[in-house]
């Protein structure tokens, strides 16, 4: 799982109603949210993650955060997540890597509320947490 490119790695908390983004760069690995998007219709989701990864320079590889049950299998949200993927690659041809995220909302709800921010939505935090969770398994294969 260890990645050896330099740029910016993208991040997507997939739910049913809305994609949180993130991204953070391969050498500082410190996420930072860059909003939420509507998840329906797909095909203009895919478009807004297009233009995302265009706006954004170098960006080498998205994560995608998918939720596994306590034994660490797909459940049915992540099958959900797993289709919009399968739809996702045909337009885009970066790498994609999926990471553990389960509680990744709460966490994120968890930092909201620590840091008195006003969000509407958890999603980009949330993605932020998915991110930084690939970083961490970045830094542990070095080990």
């Amino acid at each position: 799982m260890q990645n050896n490119k330099i740029g910016n790695i993208l991040a997507l908390d997939i739910g049913d109603a809305r994609i949180g983004i993130a991204i953070g760069h391969t050498i500082a690995r410190l996420p930072h949210p860059l909003g939420v998007i509507p998840a329906q219709p797909i095909s203009d989701a895919i478009v807004a993650i297009r233009y995302t990864i265009t706006a954004q320079q170098e960006v080498i590889s998205i994560v995608i955060g998918t939720p596994l049950n306590e034994n660490g299998e797909q459940t049915a949200q992540a099958k959900k997540i797993e289709a919009f993927v399968s739809t996702l690659k045909k337009d885009i041809s970066l790498p994609i890597v999926y990471v553990d995220e389960s509680f990744s909302s709460v966490d994120a709800d968890a930092y909201i509320a620590q840091h008195k921010l006003s969000t509407k939505h958890n999603d980009s935090i949330a993605a932020c947490m998915v991110l930084q969770r690939y970083f961490d398994m970045q830094e542990n294969a070095y080990v």
